[in-house]
């Protein structure tokens, strides 16, 4: 199972994400998404800050925020497949 805190964290990912998605999505107003291409100042402000949030939600450290337990997404044990039991 997934630890608590990773979820929160998983959660401000989301947030954070689809925020600047959002932004250019709704600056077509209407129209395909690439129609209108993004000025080279809001592309790099997005890049920047998508990388940002995206390395700081991997690698957050073990703690506790506003009274909610956080984790980064890159810390524990993974396993990519569930052991079989035979």
């Amino acid at each position: 199972p997934i630890e608590y805190g990773k979820i929160i964290t998983s959660i401000y990912l989301k947030v954070s994400l689809s925020d600047f998605l959002t932004l250019f999505s709704a600056r077509t107003q209407g129209e395909f998404f690439w129609s209108v291409l993004p000025s080279p100042i809001l592309l790099t402000a997005a890049g920047i800050s998508l990388v940002i949030s995206t390395i700081l939600a991997c690698v957050w450290p073990v703690g506790m925020l506003d009274r909610l337990p956080v984790m980064g997404l890159a810390l524990g044990e993974y396993k990519l497949l569930p052991h079989p039991s035979y």
